[in-house]
């Protein structure tokens, strides 16, 4: 099955209101205690493949991790050299 819980919750729902009659004329309230159940399915999400390392990848592809500085340093735009 493709399908899964992801978030679910319940919330409280306004309350039925009933009354029962008692002995000597007495009336008592008799009061339902209801929820609203909400499930919310989601599908599974397939992942891709990983591209073969033979191939050319981008200069954002490769994986490699840089520092703010270098990062920094590529935005930079050198006059004159």
């Amino acid at each position: 099955d493709p399908l899964y819980v992801s978030p679910a919750q319940c919330n409280k729902a306004p309350a039925g209101r009933r009354r029962t009659y008692r002995a000597h004329g007495r009336i008592g309230k008799y009061a339902s205690q209801p929820a609203h159940i909400e499930f919310i399915l989601s599908e599974k999400k397939k992942g891709v493949d990983k591209a073969p390392e033979d191939e050319e990848a981008g200069e954002g592809a490769t994986g490699k991790k840089i520092t703010r500085k270098q990062a920094a340093k590529k935005r930079f735009v050198s006059i004159g050299e």
